[in-house]
């Protein structure tokens, strides 16, 4: 299979946010030897305001990364 890129651009966030921190890890549950890369799915940011609301981005579903 081959690599796919996915892009998100963040827009209409409050004033104050400087950046953004996104990981996703995964884990081998095959045991397969050797390395072939982690299967990823169902990827969301979620954004926390400091009034208490939060703002969720589009989850990645699964097969779309």
């Amino acid at each position: 299979a081959e690599w796919q890129r996915v892009e998100h651009t963040f827009e209409d966030y409050p004033v104050g946010i400087r950046f953004v921190v996104f990981e996703h890890s995964g884990k081998d549950l095959q045991f397969w030897a050797g390395h072939y890369g982690s299967k990823m799915a169902k990827a969301s940011v979620i954004v926390h305001f400091g009034d208490g609301h939060k703002r969720t981005s589009t989850t990645i579903k699964e097969g779309e990364c």
